[in-house]
């Protein structure tokens, strides 16, 4: 007579929240993963490019809290947190846009010791989808005038966040969608330097949700 025998597997993670939403670059951030089947010595987690997951600790099966380092060369925008248990059985679930890096918020005035970006930047929009406030950040190296408006799908400028001039530095626009439509807006920046010849543009999408 065979004994009696069974395999044990482990099962698939499934990821429902993240929190904080946003972190910054050069910080060190306690992540809380809300979801379901994280275990001990078999569970891990990745944020991508530029962010170290420094330790997973197993708070129960329903929450898992992520302590990372989120280097300098972190590239500001969205990421996706992937949660893996590793065989036998195990799988991997992952949670698109569930984390932003964003540029920290410093004084506009250069040389005052204040951080002052190298070149032009422009985050994506957070949170995204969103209801009813969207915010981008954006980062400024030499006084520029500054023109953000949002479109529709079609092109067609539905509102005007800013448009004026700027000193160096990272500022952050917000944007109220009010009673415009459900649907994909684009938030659209073009900077002109007034101390060389510099020309930035760039579009970010984001989709509005009532």
């Amino acid at each position: 007579m065979l004994p009696h025998t069974f395999n044990i597997e482990n099962l698939k993670p499934r990821i429902d929240a993240v929190f904080p939403k946003e972190v910054e670059p050069m910080t060190r951030v306690q992540v809380t993963v809300q979801g379901a089947n994280f275990m001990p010595l078999v569970t891990s987690a990745s944020l991508g490019l530029g962010i170290t997951v420094d330790s997973a600790t197993i708070i129960s099966a329903g929450q898992l809290v992520l302590s990372i380092s989120v280097r300098a060369d972190a590239a500001i925008g969205t990421r996706t947190l992937t949660v893996f248990n590793s065989p036998p059985g195990g799988g991997i679930d992952s949670l698109v846009d569930c984390l932003v890096v964003a540029a920290p918020i410093v004084s506009a005035v250069s040389g005052q010791g204040n951080i002052v970006p190298r070149e032009y930047t422009v985050s994506h929009p957070y949170p995204n989808p969103f209801n009813p406030v969207s915010r981008i950040r954006y980062g400024v190296p030499e006084q520029s005038r500054i023109q953000i408006e949002v479109c529709n799908i079609l092109g067609n400028k539905v509102d005007e966040l800013c448009n004026g001039v700027r000193s160096a530095g990272v500022y952050e626009a917000a944007w109220v969608a009010g009673d415009l439509p459900t649907g994909v807006y684009f938030i659209r920046i073009r900077a002109v330097s007034l101390e060389s010849a510099k020309v930035f543009t760039a579009s970010r999408k984001t989709l509005y949700v009532k």
